[in-house]
Formats: C-alpha cells, sequence, structure tokens
C-alpha cells in the first residue's frame, strides 16, 4: 500500500508486525530520531522508526527522519563474521520459533558465520531489579503509560480495550521509589552493557551483540 511507514516502537511495536507481514521494521537508538510530535507511551523507551519491505529502504528512511546523509549499505562478507546469540533471549521459545530459529542458525553455519552463545548476565540482572522492586509488572513502560493515560482512564477507561486497559493499569501499583530505583539501575545496567560490548570488540572485531 505504500513504500514507507513510520511507527512508534517501545517495546516492538515496529518490529513486530513488521515480522508479521514480512516485511522490515526498525527500532532505532532512543536519541537518534526525535519523538516530538509522537503521542508517547513510554517516555524512557519510544523511538521512532521506519517499516518498509527492505533493509535500504529502512535505512534511507532512518537517514532522512535522523537528519543525516544516506550513506549507501553495502553487504558484509559473511564468512568470518561474528555473531551473538543471547541465551536469556532465547529459552522458552514457542515451537515454531524454536524450529524456525534453529533452521536459520543451521543456513548461517554453512555459510562460515561464527555463531557464539552469548550467556548476557546484565539481561538477567534487569529482571531481578524489576523482581527486587515489587515485581513491577510491564517494568518501565507499564508505570510511564499509566501516567500518560491515567485521566483518561478515570474519566473514559470504558472507551479502552479490555487488554489494552488491564495492561495500562498494571502501572498503577508501583511506588515512585519503585520507579526511582529501576531507572537508576536501568542506567547501571546500560553503563555495564556498552562496556562489555567494547571489551568484546576490542579482544574479538565487529560482534553483535
Amino acid at each position: 500500500m505504500c513504500e514507507i511507514a513510520i511507527g512508534s516502537d517501545s517495546g516492538g511495536s515496529c518490529r513486530v508486525p513488521a515480522a508479521f507481514c514480512g516485511i522490515v521494521g526498525s527500532k532505532p537508538s532512543k536519541q537518534r530520531v526525535p519523538t516530538e510530535g509522537a503521542f508517547p507511551l513510554s517516555y524512557t523507551l519510544d523511538s521512532i522508526g521506519p517499516l518498509a519491505r527492505t533493509v535500504a529502504a529502512c535505512a534511507q528512511a532512518d537517514a532522512v527522519m535522523a537528519g543525516e546523509e544516506f550513506r549507501r549499505l553495502e553487504p558484509a562478507p559473511l564468512p568470518g563474521l561474528r555473531l551473538g546469540m543471547p541465551q536469556p533471549l532465547l529459552r522458552d521459545l514457542d515451537e515454531t520459533v524454536a524450529t524456525r530459529f534453529s533452521a536459520a542458525v543451521a543456513v548461517l553455519g554453512k555459510t562460515g558465520v561464527r555463531l557464539d552463545d552469548e550467556p548476557l548476565p546484565l539481561f538477567e540482572d534487569m529482571l531481578a531489579a524489576i523482581r527486587a522492586n515489587g515485581g513491577l509488572t510491564g517494568g518501565l513502560t507499564a508505570i510511564e503509560a499509566y501516567a500518560i493515560h491515567r485521566e483518561r482512564l478515570a474519566s473514559r477507561g470504558q472507551d479502552y480495550d479490555p487488554f489494552v486497559r488491564a495492561r495500562l493499569e498494571q502501572g498503577r501499583g508501583p511506588s515512585g521509589a519503585d520507579y526511582v530505583v529501576l531507572t537508576r539501575e536501568r542506567a547501571r545496567l546500560i553503563r555495564a552493557m556498552d562496556e562489555r560490548r567494547r571489551a568484546r570488540a576490542s579482544n574479538h572485531g565487529s560482534c553483535c551483540p
């Protein structure tokens, strides 16, 4: 229906619909594209990203939205490329997803790509921080989304889809102290992840993650 679309992505709202439709969706870094003018869901996690038929088209749209000159993408040679597979995110997969993922890994392995399991305990640390601070269901997204919608929920709650309303109201319970502790722990984990990435890059060259 169109060449390029634009969406907001806090926890997958560009990438997941794109995956279901067989196209490409991208979530840029938070600071890359301004969010002014977009109705927020999570002040901390929202970003504005493109959806398109190809990676190249998404890259072109991303450059425009970021106010940069587009640089033509060059294919990376697969032999010798090192890819990390974050193990905490690969547990308890849906059977169909697990089967397709394993098939994709097998295909990549035949191209000369180096595939490494990455434990990434920092993901586990974030889950532990959420559990330690009142078991914040939905984390930062739920808390901030409830703050944004609470007046509308009070005055027009019946107009919300019941599933969406229930998810928004998950952010009602946590205290201000819970929110402060969680945001500070998130900042610490981001610094730790950046340090880990730099260390891995210096020891092994390019790697994802």
